[in-house]
């Protein structure tokens, strides 16, 4: 659920009510001089806490199912073509060394046209881009690795190479 922010100067997804909340925790890190212990802290924002960390997870498990959705197959087409898996796999290593803050970086200039520079679609599509490269190279080296007595076995019970 997306809601419109309302506080100038604030970063641009956060509300009004959000950023109160903030400047509220950030006052009680440090009570009267003294650092919040990490027990005062999580029983504080037990609630808050939980809500992150599931979110968080969500994130998460939409990013790994679209990288897997691309990177698995990607690696079952490369897997004979030697040529073709070199580019993609340095394609994706290329990508997997840009940092991370760079790249979420771009992906906020880049989503910005279509309202979606900040929030959750950078985030998820960050992590989706950097999950293709050990899922595509572990794919082919998986497939590459199958024993050749193995394929014989299978040709010969009539199934085919692509199978």
């Amino acid at each position: 659920m997306k809601s419109s922010c309302t506080v100038p100067g604030s970063s641009p997804c956060m509300t009004s009510r959000e950023v109160e909340h903030s400047r509220q925790l950030a006052y009680n890190l440090v009570w009267k001089g003294l650092p919040m212990s990490i027990a005062q802290f999580m029983a504080g924002y037990a609630t808050e806490l939980v809500q992150r960390t599931l979110q968080h997870l969500s994130m998460v498990a939409v990013a790994l199912a679209l990288a897997i959705g691309i990177a698995v197959p990607l690696g079952v087409v490369i897997t004979g073509h030697d040529h073709v898996a070199r580019w993609v796999i340095g394609a994706a290593s290329v990508l997997f060394t840009v940092p991370s803050l760079a790249l979420f970086a771009l992906l906020v200039v880049a989503l910005a046209p279509i309202r979606q520079g900040t929030g959750n679609v950078p985030a998820v599509t960050a992590l989706t881009l950097y999950s293709v490269l050990p899922i595509v190279r572990n794919t082919y080296v998986a497939l590459r690795q199958v024993d050749a007595a193995t394929v014989e076995a299978a040709r010969g019970m009539g199934m085919t190479s692509s199978q």
